[in-house]
């Protein structure tokens, strides 16, 4: 994915560069030496000590205005903004803390969203955006691009509740809930070993 959404023509930063499929915690060993930064320097969730490790599908830096991006590529479409205030998402969010730890004071944050390869229309407006840098992350969606405080806000907002999750993870608390239901099922990973059952969670309820 990332070489083909490379080819597609967008509008480049002043003195930008682009890196693909980037890892960062550790945890992994490249031959790369092209990289923006050191991948063996740990990566926090801010208050709660826990390290954090993965990829990050694409990170443009525009030197002149001292900024950077993060782009997780999709084939259709990425999460709604319900999806990361609630948790549900938190992809572009854990994005962001690495970037900012990895990359500041050098660089400014412009924000981070999903890079869309099908279909038409704008390939960059969903995600988390940085009003003040619009002009360089060509964002058309006011949905997606918040001011300064709003943007910090929702970045909080989730940290809580990632917090809340490992808080519920060391206390054992496993609710077989799904956030939506079985919308949520339609598109998980571990159907196959879930306990879930819409059925009968109904009759407990009634």
């Amino acid at each position: 994915m990332s070489a083909a959404a490379l080819r597609f023509s967008l509008d480049p930063m002043p003195g930008q560069k682009s890196w693909t499929e980037i890892p960062f915690g550790g945890g992994r060993e490249t031959k790369r030496n092209d990289l923006p930064w050191d991948i063996a320097k740990a990566v926090e969730i801010s208050g709660t000590g826990i390290r954090i490790q993965g990829q990050i599908d694409r990170v443009d830096v525009n030197k002149d205005e001292g900024l950077a991006i993060a782009y997780d590529y999709k084939l259709s479409k990425g999460a709604s903004l319900d999806d990361l205030k609630s948790g549900r998402q938190v992809q572009i969010p854990i994005y962001l803390a690495a970037l900012e730890q990895l990359f500041l004071p050098s660089f400014d944050l412009g924000g981070g969203g999903y890079y869309t390869l099908r279909g038409k229309g704008a390939r960059l407006n969903q995600g988390l955006y940085r009003a003040a840098f619009a002009d360089c992350t060509h964002i058309t969606s006011h949905i997606s691009k918040f001011d300064d405080v709003e943007w910090q806000r929702i970045r909080r907002d989730v940290a809580t509740r990632v917090w809340e999750f490992i808080d519920g993870m060391r206390g054992g608390h496993f609710r077989v809930k799904p956030s939506l239901g079985k919308h949520t099922c339609k598109f998980c990973d571990y159907s196959a070993v879930c306990r879930y059952d819409a059925y009968r969670i109904s009759r407990k309820k009634n």
